[in-house]
């Protein structure tokens, strides 16, 4: 997968949890980002390519909290994911 796609399922994943903390479930984010929940589930699983800024935006505003914490975290497990990966043994 991309690096482009990995981090908008980061981006998804981490906004996923969010909206777990809140209560919020998954369609009524979509619902609240523009979007279908079977989108949400493709950007979930890395099957889809990066959101927007402007989709990013309105799913942060419904669950109350401010994009560039979702996007810190996310860059953070890309970070996370790119250190496990080098401390993988080679096959």
């Amino acid at each position: 997968m991309d690096d482009g796609k990995r981090f908008s399922r980061l981006v998804t994943i981490e906004l996923s949890a969010e909206g777990k903390r809140k209560g919020v479930t998954q369609r009524s984010l979509a619902e609240a980002m523009g979007i279908g929940a079977t989108q949400f589930s493709l950007y979930l699983a890395g099957r889809r390519g990066a959101m927007t800024v402007a989709t990013l935006v309105r799913a942060c505003e419904y669950l109350g909290i401010a994009p560039e914490v979702i996007v810190q975290r996310a860059y953070q497990a890309l970070l996370d994911e790119g250190r496990a990966d080098q401390a993988s043994p080679s096959a």
